[in-house]
């Protein structure tokens, strides 16, 4: 049996999601998953990154950038695929982290 996902939660992780996106931050420390849970080991091994952004909020999120990170590096919030598709299951955004270029 799926679980069905409410439209009210669904709205607001939109409107979480829709505040951080362009914001940039600095990286505060990060941790590499090597070890993932069920349902993601073939994306591992993947970088979360805590970021404290310039208004002194935070977030946590998978590091997606092109370079190897680092404590103090700058980082953007964008919009990613969370998973890849899966048939009919409909497509799932997130926020993730790259690179201040």
């Amino acid at each position: 049996m799926k679980a069905v996902v409410s439209p009210v939660k669904i709205w607001r992780r939109q409107s979480k999601i829709s505040s951080l996106l362009g914001k940039t931050g600095r990286v505060i420390t990060y941790t590499v998953i090597r070890s993932a849970p069920a349902g993601y080991a073939k994306f591992s091994p993947y970088t979360i990154v805590l970021v404290e952004f310039d208004d002194n909020s935070k977030a946590i999120g998978q590091y997606r950038g092109s370079t190897p990170v680092f404590v103090g590096m700058n980082v953007k919030a964008v919009l990613r695929l969370a998973l890849e598709e899966s048939g009919d299951e409909p497509l799932v955004y997130t926020v993730k982290f790259v690179e201040v270029i």
